[in-house]
């Protein structure tokens, strides 16, 4: 694996109104502090190199920040996933494991990445519809369809700023929205993250929970429950109801407390 970080700093830029690039049309505005993590997933050298010089060339036109990391196969690409990735450049035609089983198995952790395939044969590209591909392209590659490409990339990155939390599992890590998840249970030396129907139980305690679940929408109903007031149906006597169903106790200790945040959240999205 070979790691790239490239700064670019918009002081040292032309003003957007005199260039001609993607944040001359805004969609980069809510990005310019952010990383842009892209991942390049091509054995032949030449190509992920290619790609790396456009991705540099974008990055300093559109005035935006990307780290860029490349991989010369499937397996190595998978096997140190565990940071995520905004957008993944992706050959199909590849020894060992190709790009469209590597999609795959990249969609089993991360439904959210970008996905770009490359290959040399555009029928092949068809079948990319299949992970949710979001376009292709055919070598040779050239700068101008790269260009359009990266911009759609970068435009759906602007739309998907949510906040994502990645959770250990015994395939590696998993990527979840923080609004997805419906509520936090801690059982002995356990915490059990219940996202969506699924539930994902690693070690640690709510003392040990990152930031981002220690704020509204997220309050203690108990020492052992922390609970996501999106997802409350009712509150009745020294228990509550999930939308999903599920009835969870609040304790007396943490009632006042939470029935307060409860109707903050409420009158505010009101």
């Amino acid at each position: 694996m070979i790691l790239f970080s490239i700064l670019f700093f918009p002081d040292f830029l032309l003003e957007a109104k005199n260039r001609k690039s993607v944040a001359s049309m805004g969609c980069c505005d809510i990005l310019r502090k952010k990383m842009i993590k892209i991942a390049i997933v091509e054995d032949e050298e030449s190509h992920r190199l290619l790609l790396q010089r456009y991705v540099e060339r974008f990055a300093s036109e559109a005035s935006i920040e990307v780290q860029t990391t490349l991989f010369k196969d499937g397996l190595s690409f998978l096997a140190e996933y565990d940071t995520g990735f905004q957008i993944v450049f992706m050959d199909i035609a590849m020894p060992g494991m190709d790009g469209l089983e590597t999609a795959k198995r990249l969609r089993s952790r991360d439904s959210d990445a970008i996905l770009v395939f490359v290959t040399s044969l555009a029928n092949y590209a068809l079948k990319g519809y299949e992970v949710d591909a979001m376009d292709f392209l055919v070598k040779p590659i050239d700068y101008f369809p790269f260009y359009h490409r990266m911009e759609r990339a970068v435009r759906l990155c602007a739309k998907k700023q949510k906040i994502s939390l990645f959770l250990p599992t015994s395939d590696g890590k998993v990527r979840v929205q923080l609004e997805d998840v419906r509520f936090v249970e801690s059982q002995l030396h356990y915490l059990i993250y219940h996202v969506g129907k699924e539930s994902y139980r690693i070690r640690g305690s709510l003392k040990d929970l990152p930031d981002s679940l220690g704020k509204l929408p997220f309050v203690r109903s108990s020492n052992s429950f922390l609970v996501n007031l999106s997802y409350v149906d009712r509150v009745q006597g020294e228990s509550l109801t999930l939308q999903g169903g599920e009835v969870l106790p609040i304790s007396r200790s943490r009632k006042k407390e939470f029935l307060e945040a409860l109707a903050v959240f409420y009158g505010d999205r009101k």
